[in-house]
């Protein structure tokens, strides 16, 4: 089930803590307020807070593919596609669903990419 005003709402957030304007702390008390049953919020959730540590309030440092990561969190929160994965990765294994996630394959990625108008790379 697709919970459009809580992917919405995450989304945001995302996009917020990914270009500095919302520190950890922050991002992390606002993100956990969002209550939904859609399975792509907690699995965001759950794998940005691995990204960071709730000691101290800080800015995300984001290397480029961090930056695309983040990126596809919010490309996917904000496409009509449900949630598939059933496994979120510890890392990322080039060539393997981790590589696309939260899409549940490089075809749905590449699928969103094209509704968002974004240029394809050639592979």
């Amino acid at each position: 089930m697709i919970d459009r005003v809580a992917r919405d709402e995450l989304a945001l957030l995302v996009r917020r803590l990914g270009s500095g304007q919302l520190g950890t702390l922050r991002f992390d008390r606002l993100a956990f307020r969002i209550k939904s049953s859609d399975p792509a919020i907690d699995a965001v959730r759950t794998q940005l807070w691995g990204c960071y540590d709730d000691f101290g309030d800080a800015q995300l440092s984001l290397d480029r593919e961090g930056r695309r990561i983040l990126s596809k969190m919010v490309l996917f929160l904000r496409s009509d596609q449900e949630f598939q994965a059933a496994k979120q990765p510890k890392w990322r294994v080039p060539g393997s669903d981790s590589e696309y996630w939260p899409f549940g394959s490089r075809a749905a990625l590449e699928q969103e990419q094209s509704h968002a108008g974004f240029v394809q790379r050639a592979t």
